[in-house]
């Protein structure tokens, strides 16, 4: 279905409202600049999210294979030299970002290592408050400071993971990131693994090395060391579906055709719930989840980097 047919269905089920009019006065076209129209492809758009990472009460979770991406990233470390070095605070020319903007990375020198507590920006230099020293640091000394937190980055233009090394970079306008699944080292083809969260010495490590794990983060990936600079890696993710325009009448959701009648069931739980009237809410509700698993039992196939998930393919493949 077009998003037109969405819409409508939608707003012919919920019994036309007036506040959510989508027709020009007098006529049965819609009207793309009416509030009524932009509010219900609003609805869609969050339907769309939302039926992108569906999860079951039984605890399965789907997900769209055609909402499936991979991005690739450098690491990248920056290079200072000090033109302060006291007990537990350090400090050179330039600045790095805004203020602790560093704060978490690795401080690394010739005769000693130290966690970045804070970054304090100033007028024309960056200063450091370390905190799990070991060793000393000194004047004029030259420092590599390393990360293991790379954060999505949207770009627009060409995407170049070595001119724009430290972060992930992924094309803007085909929908903003939402869980990563796999990481791969490109060089060595090895998958890192995946774990909930670091224990013991992994926490506050301050070992530079290759990494061989990460943890998923809001808007990124953290890894269990600070890796040296100049490894890519390939990440594959789950995107959103792309946003429909309030002017894309004719254009067809991202969500595979066989789900078209989730979105409309989806935008009739807003509608209900909007005019308070829960029985039909709970009625539209349960009949997604009957129709949802219907689909799922069809379209379930198994996958070696996410077992247990569910793969759709657009046009049934």
């Amino acid at each position: 279905m077009t998003l037109e047919q969405i819409v409508t269905r939608i707003f012919v089920g919920l019994g036309e409202p007036s506040d959510l009019q989508i027709y020009a006065f007098g006529t049965t076209t819609v009207d793309t600049a009416l509030p009524g129209w932009r509010t219900l492809v609003d609805v869609v758009n969050q339907s769309q999210l939302e039926l992108s990472m569906w999860k079951f009460p039984e605890g399965h979770q789907l997900r769209m294979r055609l909402n499936e991406a991979t991005a690739a990233f450098q690491t990248a470390t920056l290079a200072a030299t000090l033109n302060q070095a006291s007990t537990g605070v350090i400090g050179f020319n330039g600045l790095a970002g805004a203020d602790n903007a560093l704060a978490g990375r690795l401080v690394v020198g010739p005769n000693g290592t130290g966690l970045i507590l804070a970054s304090d920006a100033n007028v024309s230099d960056t200063t450091l408050y370390l905190t799990k020293m070991t060793g000393t640091f000194a004047l004029s000394e030259a420092v590599t400071i390393h990360q293991r937190e790379y954060l999505w980055n949207a770009a627009a233009g060409v995407i170049n993971p070595i001119v724009n090394a430290g972060v992930i970079q992924y094309r803007a306008a085909n929908g903003v990131p939402l869980e990563v699944i796999d990481l791969v080292d490109i060089a060595t083809e090895t998958h890192l693994e995946t774990t909930t969260k670091f224990v013991g010495t992994k926490v506050v490590a301050s070992t530079v090395a290759t990494p061989t794990s990460f943890v998923k983060i809001p808007g990124g990936v953290r890894m269990d060391s600070w890796p040296p600079a100049g490894l890519t890696y390939m990440v594959r993710y789950i995107r959103a579906p792309r946003t429909l325009a309030y002017t894309d009448v004719a254009v067809e959701p991202e969500v595979p055709p066989q789900f078209h009648r989730a979105l409309e069931l989806m935008g009739l739980i807003w509608g209900y719930r909007r005019a308070q009237e829960s029985t039909d809410a709970y009625s539209a509700k349960k009949d997604l989840v009957d129709f949802l698993r219907t689909v799922r039992t069809e379209y379930d196939i198994q996958d070696d980097n996410v077992q247990g998930q569910v793969k759709f393919y657009p046009n049934g493949r």
